[in-house]
């Protein structure tokens, strides 16, 4: 087990939890790494930082170019990777010392094309702290397509990070540049060139809650991008595996949920026209969904949500 791995770190003002994000990944027990630092046109500290990492070790790539988005970042980092396998991290998360080791080590024993792990969630940057009990489980595409689709209530799994992945079926690959919620469509990409996938439950990636992270912001029009990721879904999934069609579509509608929950938490420019009636639009969409979605395995929480709204709107 001597395969190269090419990490790929979008950076884009992360001075404040770069170090942490790096030293991680120094502090890996698996060493045949080359960490491609993409630096997206940083206006703080993060480009002093990137320097002071690579002639600190020779293992650090650095790659500068004007800002672009995170995934422009990644498609250039991508083009770059020498590696026999991809780990996309972002630069305000960790990862577990033993990640690559153990995850690479699962790859070659299932011989799969893909590993994924779960995450966890944080507010700060403390050591890891692996459970003993793991659940392992070789998943195949119908697998992987009913996790993607979420069809007995999974989690969200929608996210490149949590996943080392064999260079060969990144052949073609890139992600879609200029758009939010772009992991949607690129994890679905990525599904339909993978055979097998190996899954452990043990939480390797430590995902960081910033509160004032892209994903907390009020709510833009930005935000909209995962209706159009899930358009983009449906229509592949049509053609390329049609029995799971009814399953995108309501993904889709739960997408207008999604938003409307996020819209109403994070707030939005009252002031703004077209938000105003976006706000409405979504409402409406929910309302329209809600018998559709009610009976769908989601959370129970979220169900007690959508009935209320449902209640409360109605009227």
């Amino acid at each position: 087990m001597n395969k190269l791995i090419s990490v790929i770190i979008p950076i884009y003002n992360s001075e404040l939890h770069l170090r942490h994000c790096l030293d991680s990944i120094l502090n890996q027990i698996y060493t045949n790494i080359e960490i491609i630092l993409v630096n997206d046109g940083s206006t703080d500290n993060s480009l002093s930082i990137c320097e002071e990492y690579k002639h600190q070790d020779e293992r650090f790539k650095l790659i500068n170019i004007n800002n672009s988005g995170a995934s422009h970042a990644r498609n250039i980092g991508l083009s770059k990777a020498k590696g026999q396998y991809v780990s996309f991290i972002d630069s305000d998360d960790m990862i577990d010392k033993n990640m690559f080791h153990d995850m690479l080590g699962l790859i070659e024993i299932h011989k799969a094309d893909m590993a994924e792990c779960e995450i966890k969630y944080v507010r700060n940057h403390k050591t890891n702290k692996i459970n003993n009990i793991e659940e392992i489980k070789l998943m195949n595409k119908d697998d992987m397509l009913n996790r993607f689709f979420r069809t007995s209530g999974e989690k969200d799994t929608h996210t490149l990070c949590n996943k080392l992945i064999n260079i060969d079926i990144l052949d073609d690959f890139k992600l879609i540049e200029g758009y939010m919620n772009e992991d949607v469509k690129g994890v679905y990409d990525i599904i339909k060139k993978c055979n097998k996938c190996i899954y452990t439950s043990n939480k390797y990636y430590l995902y960081y809650r910033n509160s004032s992270g892209v994903t907390n912001k009020k709510f833009n029009k930005k935000h909209l991008d995962l209706l159009y990721m899930w358009d983009l879904v449906v229509k592949e999934v049509a053609i390329d595996f049609p029995t799971y069609y009814q399953y995108a579509i309501i993904n889709r509608k739960r997408a207008y949920f999604t938003l409307y929950l996020k819209m109403i938490r994070n707030g939005y420019n009252k002031n703004d026209i077209y938000m105003c009636k976006t706000k409405i639009k979504l409402e409406k969409k929910v309302l329209d969904y809600y018998p559709e979605l009610i009976k769908w395995k989601i959370a129970f929480s979220r169900k007690i949500l959508l009935y209320l709204i449902y209640i409360f709107r109605k009227e």
